[in-house]
């Protein structure tokens, strides 16, 4: 309620404390901001599988500005965190994210990963015509 762009570096710090409570009101709050500097700091709870749905539906929210946040995490180690940047890019991606994908592509990715990063590809051509 009393929140505002003022807050977001704040918010955005807190997505790194060690308690879940604090990371998921922090998180709430700046997906109501839809506070696009705080995408890369969102983007990095992605890796964490309890707070994947909330932080990709966050970047989703905040759309193409946070693209450069979450194109680094398609190639992430762990498959289901690389297919979730993937789709979160199918929604909000721009033709710059179309190398990225196509590099993830040629080398042969994990079947989950391969089908998330065609079917962004996909998207995002079909926004481009």
């Amino acid at each position: 309620m009393w929140a505002g762009p003022e807050t977001v570096p704040a918010l955005a710090k807190s997505l790194g404390h060690e308690d879940i409570f604090t990371r998921r009101a922090a998180l709430g709050v700046l997906t109501r901001l839809n506070a696009a500097e705080a995408a890369p700091a969102i983007a990095k709870l992605l890796p964490n599988s309890g707070e994947r749905g909330e932080a990709s539906a966050a970047l989703k929210a905040i759309g193409p500005p946070a693209e450069k946040s979450v194109a680094p995490l398609i190639t992430h180690k762990d498959v289901f965190t690389a297919a979730e940047a993937c789709r979160i890019l199918g929604e909000i991606g721009t033709a710059d994210s179309i190398p990225p994908l196509e590099a993830v592509l040629a080398g042969k990715p994990q079947f989950t990963v391969g089908a998330a990063a065609t079917d962004a590809l996909r998207a995002i051509r079909g926004r481009q015509k």
